[in-house]
């Protein structure tokens, strides 16, 4: 069960998205749009109350993206696809040289409590309640 500071700053969070998103439906749909399509995923943060260090590495997508990359570069060595299996093999080759390059987690320290939280998450999602009310 969340504390009801923390669910009201993630029942804030969504209502002031949501305005955004009505005051930007006129002149720019598209972009109120993408902004409703991604608001749970905006505020999941807040719903599974990370602090400090661990909010701030996980608020970016910086380690992704660089992951993907490297993948990318990876696989461009590649001169002639065969099957699929050929490109799971080298996404995977491309995946383990980008692990190479990282390094501890900004916050790491808080990863249990991040474990716990999804937990509840999980919980309140598969037992019918309403995650993030």
């Amino acid at each position: 069960m969340q504390p009801p500071e923390l669910k009201t700053d993630a029942n804030t969070a969504r209502k002031a998205l949501e305005a955004l998103a009505g005051s930007l439906e006129k002149n720019y749909p598209g972009a109120a749009a993408s902004l409703r399509e991604g608001l749970e995923e905006t505020i999941t943060i807040n719903r599974l109350m990370l602090t400090g260090a661990l909010r701030r590495t996980l608020r970016s997508m910086n380690p992704i993206e660089s992951a993907i990359e490297m993948a990318r570069t990876t696989a461009r060595r590649v001169k002639r696809w065969r099957n699929g299996n050929q490109v799971l093999r080298w996404t995977l080759v491309g995946l383990k040289e980008a692990e190479r390059g990282f390094r501890r987690v900004a916050g790491y320290r808080e990863l249990p409590l991040l474990r716990m939280n999804l937990r509840g998450e999980v919980l309140h999602t598969t037992t019918g309640e309403v995650a993030n009310a």
